[in-house]
């Protein structure tokens, strides 16, 4: 794996980690540690701890019982989930073990070299996927007959995540402050025309897969391109703007907007929103020429001896009920039309955040570039050089 993913995966934490508190700011990532994380009922494990007890077949007439062990970002839950979830399933617990990782690599690392300890794996986006998928592949596809409430995800979302159970995504558009600028661009096009009106006063968010991404947007092309000549495109456009930006930034983005040292940003979406509730002048762009966004969900780990207890707990995630406490709790975009009525209005009425298929018509998914792999990490390397 090049370097630039591991770069990306590792900012990828970092929202994970900026969203679930608040955006007061992101936890320190480790190396291929697996530090302590907090379950339901306080338990903590390492990364190389072995399974405590086994969950049991429902199958076998009586009610599953044991413990699950689950790999993920720390606190990408509902609130109250772990602990409903073992009062609907008395006979199971949920141990919550922390990937505080800084790439793909670390986590596949991790479950290929611990066999048998995790049962399933969350905040798992799309780039990591074809890493676990590599052979032996370490995730296995649910039985969908097991797992119901997938129905209440789109298509679209199942067809670009169909090795497990989709729950969340993030979009990079831009926001401007309308206080601050004249004009009022609705375009890629516009921010690079805009920019030397501007000098000085635009900030660019520091992750190649977006950044280079949404230049390929602007210039018709698609935005996980692996043609040679749309790739050099794209980072000649970065170039030609870069001495008109004041910075480009990897977190704290909309802060400069918030204070007014920027007039225009390139920015996670939830980013901004936290930013909107600072000061009412910031207004969210989704492009006309479509925007990057990121993609992750739930998958279960191959061979676990759990499948029946892990396959209930993915499908009790997608519960309307529940998948509404956890975007409740972590601000995060949603997947699940039907439980608008059940999110905050911060959240819901905020049209940054909220499920608005017009807008996701013009979301492109980040996905590992394959062999292009290497041409990215040159044109990213030769654009921050510039």
């Amino acid at each position: 794996m090049a370097l630039a993913e591991e770069v990306a995966l590792a900012h990828r934490l970092t929202r994970r980690q900026l969203i679930a508190r608040g955006g007061s700011g992101a936890l320190a990532l480790g190396g291929l540690a697996a530090l302590a994380g907090c379950g339901s009922s306080s338990s903590s494990s390492s990364a190389s701890a072995s399974s405590a007890s086994s969950a049991s077949s429902a199958a076998s007439g009586g009610p599953m019982t044991g413990t699950l062990n689950y790999f993920t970002v720390p606190e990408w839950i509902g609130a109250h989930e772990y602990a409903n979830f073992e009062k609907q399933y008395p006979g199971l617990k949920i141990k919550e073990i922390a990937y505080t990782g800084s790439s793909t690599r670390g986590l596949a690392v991790i479950v290929r070299e611990n066999p048998g300890t995790y049962d399933f794996l969350g905040a798992v986006g799309l780039a990591a996927i074809p890493t676990l998928l590599a052979s032996p592949s370490l995730i296995q596809t649910p039985d969908w007959s097991k797992v119901p409430n997938i129905k209440y995800i789109p298509q679209r979302f199942r067809s670009e995540y169909p090795w497990g159970c989709p729950t969340d995504y993030g979009k990079v558009g831009f926001a401007y402050r309308a206080d601050l600028i004249s004009e009022q661009p609705t375009s890629w096009a516009d921010v690079w025309s805009l920019a030397a009106k501007y000098p000085d006063k635009f900030v660019f968010l520091d992750e190649m897969e977006d950044c280079m991404g949404n230049a390929l947007k602007m210039l018709g092309y698609s935005g996980n391109s692996q043609v040679p000549s749309q790739i050099t495109a794209a980072k000649n456009k970065l170039i030609e703007i870069k001495p008109r930006l004041q910075a480009v930034l990897s977190e704290n983005v909309a802060q400069a907007l918030v204070k007014g040292t920027a007039s225009l940003v390139m920015d996670w979406d939830f980013d901004v929103a936290l930013a909107q509730q600072k000061n009412k002048n910031i207004v969210w762009v989704t492009p006309k020429e479509g925007l990057m966004a990121y993609l992750e969900g739930q998958v279960m780990v191959a061979g676990t001896k759990h499948r029946d207890a892990t396959e209930a707990f993915l499908n009790f995630n997608l519960d309307p009920v529940n998948y509404a406490d956890f975007v409740n709790t972590t601000g995060t975009a949603y997947l699940e039309p039907a439980v608008t009525p059940m999110i905050k209005k911060s959240i819901s009425s905020n049209p940054v955040l909220a499920f608005t298929p017009s807008t996701l018509a013009k979301v492109e998914f980040e996905k590992d570039k394959g062999s292009a792999t290497g041409l990215w990490t040159t044109a990213w390397s030769e654009f921050k050089a510039a």
